[in-house]
């Protein structure tokens, strides 16, 4: 292309001006596959040029150009020339604004903004050209400040080989790749490596490597890369994805729903290999393909009230009246059949599954209890009362932390049960924990209407009282990396909750009921609110978007995430109702 049509295309911004005759130049050209118009439309794009990262670098300037428009996927283009060496480094970053200014995205990304970066060096004599493709599957996606979004997925930034660009073309997002040491040894340019303890990396296209979970617990007794392996996701129980939902465009839409006896009160499972596996009272666990076909069920001898987890032995554990069944992923000719069970125990709680592996349970008589997975008796601890279904969590430090209906939060050591009383938050209440990734244990008390921060040895950080804030009882919490807890409540939406105690912000919804929350790799809030699935923006609770699901469901009562950015939903007309239903909601 020439440069009078990058002219008309971006307000001229470039390193030592755009005008020079010398061949020596970089054209940029910025494309998109969002539309250019509409509520959800491309808003505007900018370019800011100079070197790759902070201190001064691309995420700390102003935009050297922008651009309101864009017509037909074409957004503009721009030509840069060296102001020093004819080889030196370069690097740009593009910001497109998705129903917003691409002014307020921040450099980083976030909800609605899709940011693409490069980095490469200039080569003498020649003219290179480095077309951007701004994808909505990049909406939302977050990647560290020498990666990019390509695909939905975040890799290294740099450009190793700039004599690609001046080919026919130029040099596409494919020459890209996810080295780790991508550009390793060019400190001018940067560093180019993955993305830092790749938790800011998100994985939008199906099998595409996840983002891990930090301050999860220990996850060897799970099964690997299962996207949702049991009840809260992981040991900690943070309900938060290493995979990101759907993206914000084109808007998420009900795909379909089934509707089978299950009690709703936990999330779907999903498998390494994308099944969703339901669990119901009518003494069956069902088995779904993503299109939500019913490719297996297991049946029972006796009903299954609580959440099961997936082992990495390839098992399912699941929750009987009397017993635990071990369930071996395959199934034959549509049916799941259970190992001769070993597991002579009833629970009555959520099955949690923790370094050793232990199986960890409440068996109904105000008793924990850890096996391994052949049935053989780790210990067990009785307390002085009933122990609260959703629990127990395990911290990082890979203690237990359990608690009793009685208000007492209790923790145990896993190899061998050894307890202590942390603390008595409340006379008389159940509630659910989670353990953050500052290690202090989040403890929503239902009756008691608060939300409590304890630390291990038992101080009270902060308690944040839901009754004060008009928001009723508590629901599931949800916790993000920088440990903020996303509470769903029964009287308003979902609340976001510092790591100081202090509230951030309440998520603009027209529902209340909002009995669950979850987040995605990228920390989107999804929450249900009676019969409306909500994404919220995290940095200030604004919607992105809300689906109502299948006339009828009155509450949302789980939701997991699956690998391929689709939501699974677990929900029912009331709690422990017998009629639940299974949604799935995606792009």
């Amino acid at each position: 292309m020439n440069a009078s049509r990058s002219l008309a295309a971006f307000a001229l911004a470039a390193i030592g001006g755009l005008g020079c005759k010398d061949p020596t130049e970089i054209t940029i050209e910025v494309t998109t596959d969002v539309p250019c118009t509409g509520t959800s439309g491309v808003s505007g794009t900018n370019i800011v040029v100079g070197l790759l990262g902070t201190d001064g670098g691309i995420e700390d300037r102003p935009p050297s150009s922008s651009q309101t428009r864009c017509r037909d996927g074409y957004v503009g283009s721009l030509v840069v020339v060296p102001s020093g060496a004819k080889d030196g480094p370069i690097a740009f970053r593009v910001a497109t604004g998705i129903g917003k200014s691409p002014d307020e995205c921040p450099a980083q990304g976030g909800p609605g903004c899709i940011v693409a970066r490069r980095a490469l060096r200039f080569l003498p004599s020649t003219k290179l050209e480095v077309p951007v493709v701004m994808r909505g599957r990049c909406e939302g996606v977050v990647c560290d400040p020498t990666s990019t979004c390509v695909k939905g997925a975040c890799v290294p930034a740099t450009i190793l080989d700039p004599s690609s660009c001046a080919a026919p073309g130029g040099c596409t997002e494919e020459t890209l790749t996810p080295s780790s040491d991508a550009g390793a040894g060019d400190a001018t340019v940067g560093d180019g490596g993955a993305p830092v303890d790749g938790g800011d990396a998100s994985a939008r296209d199906a099998g595409d490597a996840a983002s891990p979970v930090a301050a999860c617990g220990d996850m060897s007794g799970l099964q690997a890369n299962a996207p949702w392996p049991m009840d809260g996701y992981c040991p900690a129980k943070r309900r938060k994805s290493p995979y990101a939902g759907p993206s914000k465009t084109p808007a998420p839409s009900l795909k379909w729903s089934r509707k089978r006896a299950a009690i709703p009160l936990f999330a779907p499972l999903i498998a390494a290999d994308g099944t969703i596996y339901m669990a119901s009272d009518d003494s069956k666990l069902y088995a779904f393909d993503a299109a939500g076909n019913q490719v297996a069920v297991f049946v029972a001898p006796e009903p299954i009230y609580w959440a099961p987890a997936i082992g990495a032995d390839g098992n399912l554990y699941v929750a009987g009246a009397t017993r635990i069944f071990q369930v071996p992923l395959t199934a034959v000719g549509g049916m799941l059949t259970a190992k001769p069970s070993p597991f002579m125990y009833g629970a009555r709680g959520n099955l949690t599954i923790g370094a050793g592996p232990t199986l960890l349970f409440d068996d109904g008589t105000s008793t924990l209890n850890a096996l391994d997975t052949s049935g053989n008796a780790r210990w067990a601890k009785t307390f002085g009362g009933a122990v609260d279904y959703m629990s127990p969590a395990i911290g990082a430090d890979s203690f237990v932390y359990q608690l009793i209906e009685n208000g007492q939060l209790h923790k145990l050591a896993i190899g061998d049960g050894g307890s202590t009383l942390v603390r008595t938050l409340s006379a008389s209440t159940s509630g659910h924990v989670a353990v953050a990734p500052d290690g202090n244990v989040r403890v929503a008390l239902v009756e008691g209407m608060a939300l409590a921060s304890v630390s291990p040895s038992g101080a009270l950080a902060w308690s944040y009282p839901l009754v004060d804030a008009g928001a009723g009882q508590a629901g599931v919490m949800a916790i993000g990396d920088d440990s903020t807890t996303y509470l769903g409540a029964q009287m308003t939406s979902v609340i976001a909750i510092g790591a100081n105690g202090m509230k951030k912000w309440t998520g603009q919804s027209g529902g209340n009921d909002c009995l669950t929350a979850t987040l995605d790799a990228n920390e989107v809030v999804y929450a249900g609110c009676n019969d409306t699935l909500y994404a919220f923006d995290p940095a200030n609770g604004s919607m992105l978007w809300s689906v109502p699901l299948t006339p009828g469901t009155a509450s949302i009562f789980s939701i997991s995430i699956g690998a391929d950015h689709v939501l699974y939903i677990h929900s029912g007309t009331g709690f422990g109702t017998t009629d639940g239903t299974l949604h799935a909601v995606s792009n």
